[in-house]
């Protein structure tokens, strides 16, 4: 019906008068303007001028201008252009899409046409009043189809030539994005202060976070309010430019916070500290000095949008002065901001990808806002009317252009390491244009997929990005920001869960309103585990998106080149496994100007890449030297992408350059790749091909140089090369492009990642016209042994065989059909594995004389099962043998007609399919296609499951949420009952995952309530706790030098020997020792394992210096610590910072106290609770400040004991540390000297009260003392047991004198007893018998 009244509006148009059209121009539907424009009038949702396009009533319709002679520009740089979008064969998720061309000098206005034909004899949309080279459509298209547009500018000299006409489809499902004009949006904004994040209607429900899901980020922002720092900064007028821009940051973070403080609570004691800072920034120069934006633009701009913040936020309380004072501030800083971004040559509609410039540009989006209705006249210009022109500009265009380095599939072509930092910027932006206009900037496409980039390029559990600059400076912090907001605002439970997996930044006051603690999280169990960006020329390749020990490749041919903060590293290849970085960029962005990286870092030798004849490679700072992605295809068997850099290669004049220089990447899952390089030689009799290969710690070559094992800590890698003659060389020394050996951090007051080392091997192939050269890495884990893979040259073809049966063919020439095993292909390879098949990059595969694909171009294509990937560069039909289809759908598991009008399926549909018997026919237009061809259900949520657990042999049940996986089973997650502590591991479901540990092990360390993810939710878990060892004391002391000095044993924190994943070097702190630390010890169960050498044996405490738990508001750091054998669980206070400034770091001692030998000793600590990064770690011998213990044997304090028993005490005396000093040692019994273990008759002693006594003290001086009490009796039975030991030893001589006692004892003859024993007294019983028997005998008698 849309389409039918678009045609009807277009019939009726041509011969209809200008009132007719001010009738059809109220239909929503559609624009389609063909007038003259009136000066000053044009707006186009994207321009800088009010109003519409407008008619003249009684004036007939304009027709279509006449077609113009001027030309299109041709060879304009890419790096400094605007390019056409949407670009050919685009598909669109977001209706409309954005338009964007070249900008022209002197063009005075343009016109844009879209049609449904590409003869545009079916124009739909029109505008010919254009006055920037971009346009925002106020409303959506009509969705399902594709449609063709051009454009064209006009000058004083008339009318261009069209330009080439591109096409795109619209996708049936793509997501409404209409751009309001910008007239509708300025009004919207409020004209009362807040504007920023809120306003006066929310203010209230805004204050309200502070007590709910904004907590985090207020608590920690209050908490850095110090009202009695009432130091004022001074402008800063020497120093390194980060030190410039710390100190800057420290000043107006101060004001911010405070700022923010007082938005919350009204209170003007915190907006009053504000005020002050802000007035004194209001005093710094604008113009001149180190905090001008050509000094340094970071600087002025973090000046300038922090002042307008607090402007904002703590206006009430500004005077009329006060005001003025910091609008002219503000107003000069941004209007220098809005001259670089909005006038000049580096203008952003005109330079796009001005890194920097497209920062600063969202700046001014921002700053605008905030001036927007502020009508303070300063030198002659009134405020507001130059921010509502800024505002007007900047607005569309940034809604438009963004992604500057992007397009719709969330990637970011200037690396993960600076897309961290520019998507802090979108969101900034966004937010306040969503908070202060309503219009929801979120919905465009690329913030709609852009949390998947990280997921795919920067998985959860990865220590560096790839590929770019910053790649070894990632902050899991600000990315977890990032995609909290876009799950908040898309309320998608995946990217919840990526966003929860660490902590997020509280520190920047945006995440105040990012928090959704309603949102459930869900593991990323239903995506594809390859993914292809097509927009940026990246793939990633994955074993699984959620286990952090996942095997990964990463794969760029990129149409950016080597441009910005992008590299010479066309084709190269970065594989990650186990947790650990196995191949790596050969080195480190230690600063932009440095010689070490623009010589060594940014060069095409210094990455996993092919460079000739002498580190010849491709060129630096050049977006034509660029690589395109030709082939990608992903299946639950295989991977594959292809691509081509030949033109790489081809745009230095100082080299002869490549005729083919093309990369495939073959992932044979589930743990090995199959990589083959094309490339053929230019110079005239040939070139020496280098095949490069970086390593970060270890890289040994194979004896036959043929080959190399690199090794990271617990991962390991097998490299081997299948190419004859090869001669190899590895060194740790960075050799730049002219031979000059380089080192990072070692230029001018460059400090990042000084001392770092990085392994770089070369194998150079002989001189040759041309190379295939086929190569396979195998990441295994050290103490195995990897997959041994069989390896046949046969002439024309390599084959490659895999233990599971899985044979790879690669091609050795240039073009032509491989015959061989009976497998026939024309492509650069083939992969089989059982009823499973890969072409990669070709048209055809037949096997045993059956047509498996055959394609009309080339294409790489694969068949696993149901699963069907196809990818090529143009449009293309394949045909192929597989029976039964009845189903096919696509990528969203929407079904797909069957039959009808090829053109019409897939400008529709990009799809049209038939089937008939075994023989199924596939038409799909240029890109990627992902296909099933069966009814799976699409993923969705699923009945919990229950997971039986044991711990300890307490058996219990947990429920798991579940969810489809795509491919029609189920997987779950949740959370066990376990408390934090190290485990054996006695048995645990087939594929179970701990979140941020990976897959299960004997022995494992686990948080509490550890979170697992099941694959297959089936099996039991069963556990047994270890143990954490004794709780211990800790010193904690400010004086971390102090503490350093004293250390016994001491080693670098970044020297461990192994660490878990995300644990990493860094080297953004030059006060710490030896400038480097230890960073991301973040999350709980993270172990770090140091090796030290003890010098003597002794007794030895831990010590660390640490900042740690920042992020922390209840709770101190807590840590599981083994040291040797022995087990230990302590705390250390929490810090308030990360550590940027050297008095914010501490020094804890550990007060373990264990007894170590001399020589190797193992120090491991785990994660139990906080945040930490660390500096040292050491070992100091331990303080005795602890007594010695006493332990005896034989007698129990406060016992009763009859005169007849015998006592004999051993006493032990023990001291864990300095020992038990003899000498010092007292023992008594009733006050004489007592020999420990001498046995004394208790007839002996006086009956009634005694003591035991031991004194003892160690070497140490340390003293101990312990007292038994004991009492004894006599009584008839102790008599008679007295007369029975008396008779034995001999002491009553006389059986019958003996037998007549004890008589008169059984009959209670007490007297005739006692009168006995004195007629007996010396003659048969002796004198001292006879004695003790009369005492005694006188107390019973005295009792009766």
């Amino acid at each position: 019906m849309i389409r039918r009244r678009i045609h009807l509006i277009n019939r009726v148009w041509k011969r209809r008068t200008s009132s007719f059209l001010a009738q059809v121009m109220g239909l929503s539907l559609v624009l389609n303007v063909f007038s003259v424009p009136v000066a000053g009038a044009a707006e186009q949702g994207s321009g800088s001028a009010p109003a519409k396009a407008t008619v003249t009533p009684s004036a007939t319709t304009t027709a279509t201008p006449p077609a113009g002679s001027l030309a299109w520009p041709t060879g304009l740089d890419p790096a400094h252009t605007r390019h056409f979008e949407p670009g050919d064969q685009f598909v669109t998720t977001q209706n409309p899409p954005d338009f964007g061309w070249p900008y022209i000098k002197n063009a005075d206005k343009y016109e844009l046409q879209v049609a449904n034909d590409s003869a545009f004899n079916d124009v739909v949309y029109q505008k010919n009043d254009i006055t920037m080279n971009l346009y925002n459509f106020p409303h959506t298209f009509a969705a399902g189809q594709s449609y063709f547009w051009r454009v064209r500018f006009h000058k004083a000299e008339g009318w261009s030539n069209w330009s080439d006409v591109r096409k795109f489809r619209i996708d049936a499902d793509a997501v409404p994005f209409p751009v309001p004009p910008i007239s509708e949006l300025i009004v919207k904004v409020p004209t009362s202060h807040p504007r920023i994040l809120t306003n006066a209607q929310n203010l209230d429900e805004f204050r309200a976070r502070k007590d709910g899901e904004g907590k985090p980020t207020y608590d920690y922002i209050f908490g850095r309010v110090d009202l009695s720092d009432t130091k004022m900064a001074t402008e800063p007028t020497g120093g390194t430019a980060d030190q410039i821009l710390n100190a800057t940051v420290t000043e107006t973070r101060k004001m911010i916070n405070a700022a923010f403080v007082y938005l919350i609570t009204g209170e003007e004691i915190y907006g009053n500290y504000a005020k002050r800072r802000l007035m004194n920034l209001a005093t710094w120069k604008t113009r001149t000095g180190q905090t001008t934006y050509t000094s340094n633009d970071q600087v002025h701009r973090d000046i300038a949008r922090k002042s307008a913040m607090t402007y904002d936020w703590i206006y009430p309380i500004l005077s009329e002065e006060e005001k003025r004072k910091a609008v002219t501030m503000i107003y000069d800083r941004t209007r220098i901001i809005a001259d670089h971004v909005l006038t000049n040559e580096s203008a952003i509609p005109k330079d796009p990808l001005n890194s920097h410039g497209w920062t600063n540009f969202a700046y001014l989006a921002i700053l605008s806002t905030v001036l927007l209705h502020d009508d303070i006249e300063i030198n002659g210009k009134l405020v507001s009317a130059d921010a509502q022109e800024w505002f007007r500009q900047v607005v569309p265009a940034y809604i438009n252009i963004m992604p500057a380095w992007g397009g719709e599939d969330g990637g970011w072509g200037n690396g993960i390491g600076y897309w961290q930092w520019s998507a802090v910027d979108a969101k900034w932006f966004a937010d306040i244009i969503y908070t202060a206009t309503g219009f929801n900037v979120y919905q465009k496409a690329f913030l709609r997929k852009e949390s998947w980039f990280p997921l795919y390029v920067y998985p959860v559990g990865q220590i560096s990005g790839v590929f770019g600059d910053d790649i070894n400076n990632m902050s899991r912090g600000t990315i977890n920001t990032s995609i909290l907001r876009n799950a908040q605002m898309f309320q998608n439970p995946v990217m919840q869960w990526y966003g929860r997996t660490g902590p997020y930044a509280v520190e920047d006051v945006h995440s105040y309103l990012y928090v959704d603690n309603s949102l459930p999280v869900r593991p990323p169990v239903e995506m594809p585990t390859a993914k292809y960006f097509d927009y940026i020329g990246l793939v990633a390749m994955h074993s699984s998106l959620y286990d952090p020990k996942r095997i990964s490749a990463y794969f760029r041919s990129s149409p950016f080149g080597s441009w910005s903060h992008s590299m010479a590293d066309q084709n190269s290849l970065i594989i990650n496994a186990f947790g650990e970085e196995l191949t790596v960029d050969g080195g480190f962005y230690d600063g932009y100007g440095t010689k070490y990286f623009q010589d060594f870092t940014r060069q095409t030798f210094a990455h996993n890449a092919i460079a000739y004849d002498g580190k010849k490679g491709q060129k630096n700072f050049d977006m034509k030297a660029s690589g395109k992605i030709t082939g990608f295809a992903t299946t639950k068997d295989f991977d594959a992408t292809v691509g081509d850099a030949t033109q790489a290669y081809n745009t230095d004049p100082n080299n002869i350059g490549l005729d083919l220089a093309q990369r495939s990447v073959i992932y044979v899952k589930p743990g090995a790749f199959v990589v083959v390089d094309n490339v053929d030689a230019r110079e005239p009799g040939g070139s020496k091909f280098e095949y490069w290969l970086h390593a970060d710690k270890s890289l040994k070559l194979d004896a036959d140089h043929s080959g190399a094992t690199i090794e990271k800590n617990k991962a390991a890698l097998k490299v081997r090369l299948y190419y004859p003659g090869l001669t190899a060389s590895v060194t740790d020394k960075a050799i730049d492009i002219n031979g000059i050996e380089r080192a990072p951090g070692t230029e001018g007051d460059v400090t990042r990642y000084r001392g770092l080392i990085r392994q770089h091997a070369m194998f150079e192939t002989p001189k040759t016209e041309y190379a295939t050269i086929v190569s396979t890495y195998v990441p295994y884990e050290v103490g195995t042994t990897p997959e041994h893979i069989v390896s046949e040259d046969n002439g024309t073809y390599q084959k490659l065989q895999f233990t599971d049966g899985t044979a790879v063919y690669v091609r050795k020439g240039k073009s032509g059909v491989v015959q061989a095993d009976g497998i026939q292909f024309e492509g650069i390879a083939a992969v089989v594995k059982g009823d499973s098949i890969l072409l990669v990059g070709g048209t055809q595969l037949i096997k045993d004389g059956v047509t498996l694909i055959d394609s009309s171009q080339t294409a790489t294509v694969a068949l696993s099962g149901d699963e069907l990937s196809i990818t090529g560069t143009q449009d293309l039909q394949v045909q192929l043998r597989k029976s039964g289809v009845t189903t096919v759908m696509d990528e969203q598991y929407r079904s797909i007609p069957q039959g009808g009008n090829v053109t019409e399926a897939v400008y529709a549909r990009g799809v049209h399919w038939t089937a008939s018997g075994d023989a199924l026919t596939v038409n799909v237009e240029s890109g990627q296609h992902h296909l099933r061809l069966s009814s799976i259900p699409a993923p969705a949520p699923m009945a919990d499951v229950s997971l039986p657990v044991v711990i300890d042999g307490t058996p219990s049940t947990v429920t798991l949420s579940a969810y489809g996986n795509g491919d029609g089973g189920v997987a779950a997650w949740g959370t066990l009952p376990n408390a934090a502590g190290l485990y054996d591991v006695l048995e645990a479901p087939p594929g179970m995952i701990v979140e941020g540990m990976g897959g299960m092990k004997p022995e494992m360390f686990l948080g509490a309530n550890s979170k697992v993810i099941l694959p297959n939710p089936t099996g039991t878990l069963k556990l047994r706790g270890k143990g954490n060892g004794s709780v211990i004391p800790v010193d904690y002391k400010t004086d971390y030098e102090a503490v350093k000095a004293g250390l016994d044993v001491f080693a670098e924190a970044e020297s461990f020997l192994i660490a878990d994943s995300g644990v990493v070097p860094y080297s953004s702190r030059s006060f710490l020792s030896g400038g480097l630390g230890v960073y991301g010890w973040f999350n709980s169960g993270q172990s770090i394992t140091w090796q030290l050498n003890v010098p003597e044996a002794g007794f030895y405490d831990v010590a660390i210096k640490y900042v740690g738990g920042w992020e922390l508001t209840d709770a101190n750091v807590k840590r599981l610590i083994r040291l040797g054998s022995e087990f230990f669980t302590a705390e250390a206070p929490r810090t308030p910072t990360w550590g940027i400034n050297p008095e914010e770091w501490r020094a804890v001692t550990f007060r373990t106290a264990t007894y170590l030998p001399a020589g190797p000793v193992q120090l491991k600590m785990w994660n139990v609770i906080g945040s930490s990064n660390l500096d040292w770690v050491g070992l100091v011998k331990s303080v005795d400040t602890t007594a010695p213990t006493i332990a005896v044997t034989g007698l129990t304090d406060g016992s009763t004991l009859g005169n007849s028993e015998v006592l004999s005490v051993q006493v032990a005396l023990s001291d864990n540390m300095s020992g038990v000093d003899d000498s010092k040692t007292t023992v008594t019994l009733d006050g004489a000297a007592y020999v420990p273990g001498t046995p004394v008759p208790l007839y002996t002693l006086a009956p009634g009260a005694h003591t035991f006594n031991v004194s003892a003290a160690d070497k140490a001086g340390n003293t101990a003392a312990a007292t038994w009490t004991f009492t004894t009796y006599a009584d008839m039975e102790t008599l008679k047991e007295l007369v029975s030991a008396f008779t034995a030893d001999g002491s009553i001589n006389n059986h019958g004198i003996s037998n007549s006692l004890m008589k008169k004892l059984e009959h209670g003859q007490i007297q005739a007893f006692i009168q006995q024993v004195k007629a007996q007294r010396g003659k048969h019983i002796s004198a001292a018998a006879a004695d003790y028997l009369l005492r005694d005998a006188r107390l019973v008698e005295e009792d009766e």
